[in-house]
């Protein structure tokens, strides 16, 4: 873009010089305002095009002479196996290939081209199943996420702002809109639902399992639904309701989900397939298929054609790959992950654009 810009301004300046000295020599002949004025620019245009073709002409004509030299140096200096321009081509052309004169410089040459090609095909093979393997990562993921979400024990090892998330996640399944408050300065309302015209807040409460929650909790949140003139409000938790919170809730119509609730939920919200227990990868050797035993975890198993595949299946798998991939800022394309580390667009490499992946 750079090297265009400069072409530009070269020749703008040339016809402005050129035009100059043209308008210059047409004013000792006449005066005439519209003749120096047209002179200036036509005459400008014509001698800058003149001298751009005689450079092109001239470079040519030196490429060609300097080109012939080098044949010329060629066919006296003799090649590594001795023979008297041996690095030259010979004239007769055997079908579609050019032969050198030498037999033995010709066959390196070919050999030299075949391991080019053959390194080229290599690297083909070997993107394709970079992308393959980067593809069953992430489905991978994603699906092991949804499996175990649909077991408490999971919820409560999130963070409480990522309990928010996936719980946020959930309703956007069920058709909500959802809008997550700050984890500080909440006004007792984690999550706004926004729903064919009606608006309801949203609590959670990412507790013990053996942990009851009151009536007392509730009541704080029903005044923030009164006083904030919302239509309706859900209470979640992981954890179970006391006597005293139920009936609360049935006088003042809050729905509670408790941690059986929400696992039901998220089942119907998250559909999995397969087993929580299993990890599959692959081979980016190869493209076979293995799978890891995450009860007896080992960090790498060998495929059946003899590689090593890494055990790469997370510790902790986050909540964000709940939801779909994230879209490129750039083109808009499906990002797929990378390695577990970052998001790449899938529509590399016309587009290099990624993100960093943080389980956010």
């Amino acid at each position: 873009m750079r090297k265009s810009s400069d072409k530009s301004t070269d020749i703008l300046a040339g016809i402005i010089l050129y035009g100059a000295i043209f308008a210059v020599c047409v004013s000792k002949i006449s005066s005439n305002p519209f003749i120096l004025i047209l002179s200036f620019g036509v005459g400008g245009l014509v001698i800058t095009l003149i001298l751009a073709f005689l450079n092109i002409f001239a470079s040519n004509v030196f490429v060609s002479i300097r080109q012939k030299i080098r044949n010329a140096k060629a066919a006296k200096e003799p090649c590594p196996h001795g023979v008297v321009g041996g690095r030259t081509q010979l004239k007769r052309v055997l079908g579609s290939e050019t032969q050198l004169k030498c037999l033995q410089c010709n066959q390196e040459k070919k050999e030299a081209e075949r391991k080019e090609q053959l390194e080229k095909l290599h690297w083909e093979a070997t993107a394709k199943i970079r992308v393959a393997a980067d593809k069953l990562q992430t489905e991978e993921y994603t699906r092991l996420t949804k499996l175990r979400t649909h077991k408490i024990d999971f919820l409560l090892r999130l963070s409480p702002a990522e309990f928010e998330e996936v719980v946020g996640d959930m309703y956007r399944r069920f058709g909500y809109s959802v809008e997550r408050t700050p984890m500080t300065n909440d006004f007792g309302r984690d999550l706004i639902l926004r729903k064919d015209g009606k608006t309801g807040f949203v609590e959670c409460k990412r507790y013990d399992k053996d942990m009851s929650i009151g009536r007392r909790p509730l009541q704080q949140f029903y005044g923030v639904i009164v006083n904030m003139h919302a239509d309706f409000g859900i209470f979640v938790t992981t954890s179970y309701f006391a006597k005293t919170a139920v009936a609360f809730a049935g006088e003042t119509d809050i729905q509670l989900v408790d941690g059986y609730a929400l696992a039901e939920k998220m089942v119907v919200a998250f559909p999995g397939e397969g087993s929580a227990d299993e990890y599959r990868a692959m081979c980016r050797d190869c493209e076979d298929v293995v799978v890891f035993n995450l009860r007896d975890p080992v960090p790498e198993i060998m495929c059946r054609n003899g590689h090593l595949v890494k055990n790469d299946s997370p510790d902790s798998l986050k909540i964000r790959l709940i939801a779909e991939a994230p879209l490129c800022e750039k083109c808009g394309s499906k990002m797929r992950l990378m390695n577990g580390r970052f998001w790449g667009c899938s529509n590399y490499p016309k587009c290099r654009n990624r993100k960093r992946f943080s389980g956010r």
